[in-house]
């Protein structure tokens, strides 16, 4: 089969707002545009890569591949030949492309669909002629029971004195 893509994966869960809340705190935006159903995505990717369904215990709703153009119509006959029946979406899915059974049951969507480009990444932040990045960091400076004066801030934090111990007597 050619298919050159994963596309989405979508779950029933109990809770969507729990679910949605996990995903977000993992990373992910909401993308939502229907009330039935929670899409997500990474924020810089074009399309939604997370689909959350309500259901009564949490499960595999589906899984959607893509396979562009011709590859498209290898697929299909290829199911056709091998005698794989297609199949009706499962409630809330999205329609489109070919729906079927794998061999253990789950609903598996294979759609007419190019791979998703990479988002481009933001050009590295460093230091040169016009930009220096600076790290906002306070000196603390601290008396322990000798009187002696600890100097514990960003130039040990970060290295620069090789984890020298700055004590002095006052």
């Amino acid at each position: 089969m050619a298919v050159r893509t994963f596309l989405h994966y979508a779950l029933e869960v109990p809770d969507l707002t729990v679910g949605q809340r996990f995903y977000e705190d993992f990373g992910l935006v909401d993308g939502t545009g229907r009330s039935d159903s929670v899409r997500l995505r990474p924020e810089r990717f074009g399309r939604d890569t997370v689909l959350l369904y309500g259901g009564a215990r949490k499960r595999l709703h589906h899984l959607c591949y893509g396979a562009p153009e011709e590859d498209f119509a290898r697929v299909r006959e290829s199911l056709r030949r091998a005698g794989v029946r297609e199949t009706d979406p499962p409630a809330g899915a999205p329609e489109g492309g070919v729906w079927i059974r794998d061999p253990d049951g789950n609903a598996v969507n294979v759609r007419d669909e190019t791979p998703p480009t990479a988002p481009v990444d933001p050009p590295v932040a460093q230091n040169g002629p016009g930009y220096v990045q600076r790290e906002a960091a306070r000196l603390r400076i601290e008396l322990d029971s000798r009187y002696d004066i600890i100097a514990a801030g960003y130039c040990q934090s970060a290295g620069a004195l090789g984890g020298l111990d700055l004590r002095s007597r006052v």
